[in-house]
């Protein structure tokens, strides 16, 4: 079956939730109101379903956004220790990289999201009477997981000093596929490397991916984890669709 790239159908409270989980503290009240009836409703369908989709895309991408932000900004330590968690020396050079603060927030989202649905929400841990919102508290659950995620990161990084450099495009070139509808993927991939990829990293995702390496091959590559490709996948498949809305109606 084809994947569908369609907007899928949303309960009434994940709507809601659509129109006001962006809301500031000034109309924290209607909030906080949109956050408990979703919860209800996620609750209800047992976090399965468009609903939870849905709101995991949107606590993803939030919480991508702040945590390589602040570890851009060197605010990523102080953070931590205002929820009492140890963070680990983070070098200049990862903050000042392109590619490693989204690829580190990606780790920790990754393993955030699944510890915050089901040791937070599924067991009722979030108390909307004490003011934090949904996407508040799991920024909460991002800083708890943060330092296991950097180290794991961490390992499958070479030197910055003598990391050797492949041309994503000879991946295509090298690459195992044979069959006619395989070259075709492979000009489609390559156009993508070079036009459309947000980043190095991420082109050469989508190189290996076009040749048919299993995401456990990729991620040993990247020296990251197969959630993290995944993510990867996913961000840049759906920068695509928007990009190009044929390609997600076709």
């Amino acid at each position: 079956m084809k994947p569908s790239f369609g907007t899928p159908r949303l309960s009434n409270a994940a709507n809601a939730w659509q129109q006001l989980h962006h809301l500031d503290d000034r109309e924290r009240q209607d909030r906080l109101a949109a956050d408990r009836n979703l919860l209800a409703a996620l609750q209800r369908a047992n976090f399965t379903g468009p609903d939870w989709t849905f709101v995991e895309r949107v606590l993803a991408e939030y919480g991508v956004a702040v945590i390589a932000s602040w570890i851009r900004k060197g605010t990523i330590a102080s953070k931590c220790a205002e929820k009492n968690v140890r963070c680990p020396d983070i070098p200049d050079w990862v903050r000042a990289d392109k590619d490693s603060p989204d690829d580190i927030a990606t780790e920790t989202v990754a393993v955030a999201i699944v510890a915050y649905r089901d040791n937070v929400l599924a067991k009722g841990i979030w108390d909307p009477t004490k003011g934090a919102s949904l996407k508040t508290f799991f920024i909460n659950q991002c800083l708890f997981k943060f330092a296991n995620a950097y180290r794991f990161w961490k390992k499958g990084q070479p030197d910055p000093n003598t990391e050797l450099v492949t041309d994503d495009l000879e991946i295509l070139d090298s690459g195992a596929v044979t069959s006619v509808e395989d070259d075709v993927i492979r000009s489609q991939a390559a156009t993508m490397i070079l036009q459309g990829a947000s980043n190095p990293r991420a082109a050469r995702v989508l190189a290996m991916a076009a040749c048919g390496y299993s995401n456990a091959a990729i991620a040993a590559d990247l020296g990251v984890s197969v959630n993290a490709v995944k993510g990867i996948l996913k961000r840049e498949r759906a920068s695509a669709v928007r990009n190009n809305p044929q390609r997600g109606a076709s």
